[in-house]
């Protein structure tokens, strides 16, 4: 390794360590949650409740998944007859990576194989693999689309329809919209909870951006560590009272 690639790595494990000092499934959901299109329009002080909505959605679907299949993502995606197929194509625009997508008709998981591949590669360093106690992302990313797939299917409405913000309203009528990222969250939990992983995949953005631009990293370091003290002091508030 060069010395100028050893000293990125080291800039990264900085950030690595920094970040899971902070990462607790509620504070990198709240990052999704805060990415949402129509975070801004969500009702006052209730994004920690629609965090933990979608937290416990992913982790119940995931137990009930883990009694009937097992914790193999590969296994359970073979038993819901769910095609999994590895596409060799950059989905990456700009600091926006796709690494996975489900289609629902008919069920079928791709895996882009470039975006996973570069997580990987970084997974390679020993350090980063320790910290963040991951060695390799692509049953991640399986799980994380199970999720989809199980959402999808079930005999209620998607968890992103079940919460919706107001668009417009217009006397009587009223235009609304789910929140997107809400299913996002959940099938973060999802795959945290079946593989039994210690940080919610949110986390893996940082090896992201880091590749594609070192100072977005930071800042998601920094709009971590916000999170949590704000959720820090909004719990030392609630107990004062």
């Amino acid at each position: 390794m060069s010395l100028a690639a050893s000293h990125g790595t080291d800039r990264l494990l900085t950030l690595v360590n920094a970040a899971v000092l902070r990462a607790t499934p509620e504070a990198l959901g709240m990052l999704l949650l805060r990415d949402d299109p129509q975070f801004a329009r969500i009702v006052s002080g209730s994004a920690p409740a629609l965090v933990a909505a979608a937290l416990e959605d992913g982790r119940r679907l995931a137990t009930s998944v883990r009694l009937v299949w097992g914790a193999d993502p590969y296994a359970v995606a073979r038993h819901r007859s769910i095609p999994v197929v590895q596409i060799e194509e950059d989905h990456c625009y700009g600091t926006t990576v796709l690494y996975a997508e489900y289609a629902e008709r008919p069920p079928l998981i791709r895996l882009f194989g470039p975006s996973i591949g570069a997580l990987n590669l970084r997974l390679a360093d020993p350090r980063v693999r320790r910290a963040l106690e991951v060695v390799d992302v692509m049953p991640v990313f399986v799980a994380h689309e199970l999720y989809h797939h199980f959402d999808c299917m079930r005999d209620e409405p998607p968890l992103a329809a079940r919460h919706r913000v107001v668009l417009l309203r217009f006397g009587p009528v009223c235009w609304t919209s789910g929140l997107v990222s809400l299913a996002e969250i959940a099938a973060g939990a999802f795959a945290q909870h079946l593989l039994g992983l210690r940080y919610h995949p949110k986390i893996l953005d940082l090896l992201t951006l880091f590749d594609a631009a070192p100072r977005a990293a930071q800042r998601m370091v920094e709009s971590l560590n916000d999170v949590s003290q704000h959720a820090a002091g909004q719990d030392c508030e609630g107990r004062a009272s």
